[in-house]
């Protein structure tokens, strides 16, 4: 065995090689200043088969990883500060783990779904201290229940939901109970018209204010957008409508910046659009400025 006494960053990149067999990495295990790991396609999708010091690591980023393997990993890391997966699709007939962790240092957690899963993936495991969540699926994962996520993500102020974000129903249960985002980011694919409606204020009926101390607002918008003029209505009527002299009732918060992210090239782009509907977009003199921002995909 090795001994790496000052390495404090690992990165191992397999996917550019065509390995047939499981690979054993038995040589990291002394590495007493290591901190931070980054691993691609190189956990096996049977075992784990990394030996490494995990209970140090303040960072960790992998990719693949099953929903087993995941909660194996996560709970050999107490001391992880941010973390970043990729889950794989579920074996049939798969049953998870038990665990129970609490991550206490745990601030920024990034989880992308390529297949089939649910938030059972969570149970178990607490990170009271959550401040950032990020999401990318692009599976037909649904963020309804059970109730044990949407307490682990009550604390956090941004929140990051792209891939293929296509209904409300998809999300419409973590954007009521993560009460205290100011600072969201979401992905569409198509079918964005009902989030824009339900981030709408004195429009819907709804029990209560989604993101009601949203301050700033980040668009991802996918290159096979179509914009239907109704579509441009509506977001101009959300971010009018979050504008100091909005409809927001007493104790929502104002946004303060809009930005619009876009991928380089679309013919049909959404400030062009906008462009197109002065009259709705000038009644407001104190809305927030809308920035665009192209995106290389």
């Amino acid at each position: 065995m090795w001994s790496f006494p000052n390495l404090e960053y690992l990165a191992i990149d397999l996917r550019n090689y065509c390995i047939d067999d499981n690979i054993e990495l038995t040589t990291f295990e002394s590495m007493p200043k290591l901190r931070t790991v980054v691993l691609y396609q190189v956990v096996a999708y049977i075992d784990l088969n990394v030996d490494l010091p995990w209970a140090q690591l303040t960072s960790l980023s992998i990719e693949p990883i099953t929903e087993s393997l995941f909660r194996i990993v996560i709970s050999e890391c107490p001391a992880l500060e941010t973390g970043n997966f990729s889950i794989g699709c579920r074996e049939i007939d798969e049953e998870l783990p038990i665990v129970d962790i609490t991550l206490t240092h745990l601030k920024t957690f990034s989880i992308q779904f390529a297949g089939e899963s649910d938030p059972s993936i969570f149970d178990g495991i607490h990170f009271p201290a959550l401040d950032v969540f990020k999401s990318w699926d692009s599976s037909s994962f649904n963020w309804t229940a059970p109730e044990h996520i949407f307490r682990q993500l009550a604390p956090i102020t941004t929140l990051s939901l792209t891939g293929y974000i296509d209904s409300l129903d998809r999300i419409d249960k973590m954007l009521c109970e993560t009460k205290n985002v100011t600072t969201f980011e979401v992905g569409f694919a198509n079918g964005y018209e009902e989030v824009l409606k339900a981030l709408t204020l004195g429009e819907e009926e709804r029990e209560e204010v989604l993101l009601p101390k949203l301050d700033v607002l980040r668009v991802q918008l996918c290159s096979n957008d179509h914009y239907e003029p109704s579509a441009v209505v509506d977001f101009v009527k959300m971010v009018a409508s979050r504008s100091p002299s909005g409809a927001a009732p007493f104790g929502v918060a104002p946004l303060q910046e809009v930005w619009v992210e876009e991928p380089v090239g679309p013919v049909n782009t959404l400030k062009t659009d906008l462009d197109a509907v002065p009259e709705q977009w000038r009644h407001k003199t104190d809305r927030p400025q809308v920035r665009y921002e192209k995106r290389e995909w």
